[in-house]
C-alpha cells in the first residue's frame, strides 16, 4: 500500500477550506489538538464568524487557547467529543474538519 504524503494532502485541504469557508461563517473543528488549525478556521470565519473547537482532553483545550490569542473570541472550545456537536451547534455549518495541521504548516497570510 502507497505511503500517504501528508505535505501534500494539507495544502490541498487548506486551499479547499479557503474556498468554501467565508467571513461570518460557522465551522468545526472536530479535534482541536495543538490548535494549529482552530487557528486557521478562526482566520478564514473573521471576527463575524464562529468556530466551534472540539476536544476530549484539556491539555488540548488549553494549548489551542493559548495559540488562538485575542481570536478565541471567536471560538467555542468545547471539552466533549465531536460525536456530541448536535449538543452545541444549531447554526448550518460551512465546514468541519477531523485532523490537525502539522506545527510547521504555514498560516494565511496576515494571520
Amino acid at each position: 500500500m502507497a505511503e500517504i504524503n501528508v505535505h501534500r494532502i494539507l495544502p490541498m485541504a487548506k486551499r479547499f477550506l479557503a474556498k468554501v469557508v467565508a467571513p461570518g461563517d460557522v465551522v468545526i473543528d472536530a479535534t482541536a489538538g495543538n490548535g494549529n488549525e482552530t487557528y486557521y478556521l478562526a482566520g478564514l470565519v473573521g471576527e463575524q464568524g464562529k468556530v466551534y473547537a472540539f476536544d476530549i482532553q484539556q491539555q488540548a483545550l488549553t494549548a489551542t487557547a493559548q495559540k488562538l490569542g485575542a481570536r478565541q473570541i471567536q471560538v467555542a472550545l468545547i471539552h466533549d467529543g465531536h460525536q456530541n456537536v448536535h449538543q452545541y451547534v444549531q447554526e448550518v455549518v460551512a465546514a468541519a474538519t477531523f485532523n490537525g495541521f502539522p506545527k510547521e504548516v504555514s498560516h494565511p497570510q496576515g494571520m
